[in-house]
C-alpha cells in the first residue's frame, strides 16, 4: 500500500522520563533511551505542517519540561496546527494558576489519563484538578469556535470495570461526563497484559456511542467491537492516518511498535512517509487472544 491519505495526527514521544511507574505502561519497556535535543522537535513542526493538522504530544511526561511544552504549543500556534499533549496530571496540583494559565496557553486540548493506578483509590483528587483548570480557563483564556480549549480524559480500560455487564464501567463514563464535566472521553483499549472481553459489553458502547457525541474509543477497540478479534475485513489505522515519533527520532506507525518505519536525521526527512509501504493490518499484534 502506498501512503497517499493526509495523516489525521502525528505523536511526538519526546522522552521517557516519567514521574510515576504504572506497570502497564508500554513506554517504559526498553528503559531509558538517549534523546535528541528539543529544538529537534520544534524543527519537526513546519515539516509536520505539510503532513497532518495536529501535533499530539506525549512522553513520558510532558509536565516535567514545563518550558517545552509551551514553546511546543507557540509554535504550533504560529505554525497554525492543532496542539495537544497527554498527561497524567500528577503535577498539576504542585503548580500556580498563573503556571497552568500560560501553559494552557496556546493549547486545544489537555488530555489527562484516568486508570486504577494513577487516581484509583483518589477520583476526587482527579475531579478536583479537572475543575481547578477549567476554573482558571474560563477567568483568563478566551476561547473561540475556531479554537476552543477542552479538557479530555484518557480511560483505560481494565477488567475491573468489564464487571456485571460493564456497569462499573458504565458508572466512570456518567461519573466522567455529568459529575467531572470532561468535554471529551477517549476510552483506550490496554496492550501486552490478559485478555478483555470487550464484546461482553459492546451493547454500553453503542449506547454510549449514540448518547455522547465526544466519547470517542481508539483504533484498536473499533476495530473489535466491530470486526472481532481478528481477520478484519478492514486494515486498521497502522502507517495511515497516525505516526508516532520517539525520543530517537524513530518514525512508527504505531506507538506499540519496535520497528522502527525508518529514522529521522534531520526533520525533513519526515517527507519520505509519502513515498513509504507498509504492510497492513487485519489484526493488533498487541492485543492478547482469547485462548
Amino acid at each position: 500500500m502506498v501512503f497517499k491519505s493526509l495523516i489525521n495526527v502525528v505523536s511526538l514521544h519526546f522522552s521517557r522520563i516519567c514521574d510515576l511507574h504504572c506497570p502497564f505502561c508500554y513506554r517504559a519497556r526498553g528503559g531509558l533511551k538517549e534523546e535528541r535535543p528539543r529544538q529537534f522537535f520544534l524543527d519537526l513542526i513546519p515539516v509536520i505542517k505539510k503532513l497532518a493538522p495536529q501535533i499530539a504530544l506525549g512522553g513520558g511526561e510532558p509536565l516535567l519540561d514545563l518550558h517545552f511544552v509551551k514553546k511546543m504549543a507557540n509554535t504550533c500556534k504560529r505554525n497554525q496546527l492543532t496542539f495537544n499533549f497527554t498527561t497524567n496530571g500528577k503535577k498539576f496540583s504542585e503548580m500556580s494558576d498563573d503556571e497552568i494559565f500560560h501553559l494552557l496557553l496556546d493549547v486545544q486540548m489537555v488530555s489527562i489519563s484516568f486508570d486504577y493506578f494513577k487516581w484509583g483509590k483518589e477520583p476526587h483528587k482527579y475531579a478536583k484538578i479537572i475543575q481547578r483548570i477549567k476554573h482558571i480557563t474560563a477567568e483568563r483564556r478566551v476561547s473561540t469556535e475556531d479554537t476552543p480549549f477542552q479538557i479530555g480524559t484518557n480511560l483505560l480500560l481494565d477488567r475491573s470495570m468489564l464487571k456485571n455487564q460493564g456497569l462499573p464501567f458504565l458508572h466512570i463514563i456518567l461519573w466522567l461526563f455529568h459529575k467531572v464535566h470532561i468535554d471529551r472521553i477517549f476510552v483506550l483499549h490496554p496492550k501486552y497484559g490478559k485478555f478483555l472481553d470487550v464484546l461482553s459489553i459492546k451493547p454500553i458502547f453503542l449506547a454510549l456511542t449514540n448518547q455522547y457525541p465526544h466519547f470517542y474509543i481508539d483504533d484498536s477497540l473499533k476495530k473489535i467491537l466491530e470486526e472481532g478479534y481478528k481477520n478484519w475485513q478492514h486494515p486498521c489505522h497502522f502507517g495511515k492516518s497516525f505516526l508516532s515519533i520517539d525520543e530517537q527520532g524513530m518514525v512508527y506507525g504505531c506507538s506499540f511498535d519496535n520497528d522502527p518505519l525508518f529514522t529521522l536525521n534531520q526533520p525533513k526527512d519526515l517527507l519520505k512517509i509519502t513515498r513509504i509501504q507498509v504492510e497492513e493490518r487485519y489484526e493488533c499484534p498487541y492485543i492478547p487472544q482469547c485462548s
